[in-house]
C-alpha cells in the first residue's frame, strides 16, 4: 500500500501497529515497514509501505521510515535489526 491508504486505514482503525525491519541486501541495510492490521486485507492488497511503482518500499535510514510512519500517526513502532553476519576469513 502507499502512504496515503496507509494514512487512510490507520485513521479508520484498520492498522494496529507496524514494525521495521532491516535485511542485508547486496552488503548494504535495507530497510522496509509492514503494518499489524486489525484484521486481514484483500489478497489485492499489501501489508507492506510501498513505493508507487511497487514492492517493499526501501529506506536509506531508519528516521526516514519513522518519519514516513509518524506523518501516517503512528507512535508506536517495533524495530529489528538484523544480526551481523561474520566476515569471513
Amino acid at each position: 500500500m502507499d502512504i496515503g491508504q496507509a494514512f487512510s486505514m490507520f485513521h479508520v482503525g484498520a492498522i494496529n501497529g507496524a514494525r521495521i525491519s532491516e535485511r542485508i541486501a547486496e552488503g548494504r541495510s535495507v530497510w522496509s515497514v509492514q503494518f499489524d492490521m486489525a484484521k486481514q486485507l484483500p489478497s489485492h492488497l499489501s501489508t507492506h509501505l510501498e513505493t508507487a511503482r511497487g514492492g517493499e518500499k526501501i529506506f536509506k535510514t531508519i528516521e526516514a521510515a519513522l518519519s514516513d510512519l509518524k506523518t501516517i500517526g503512528l507512535e508506536e513502532v517495533t524495530v529489528t535489526f538484523s544480526k551481523a553476519e561474520p566476515n569471513p576469513v
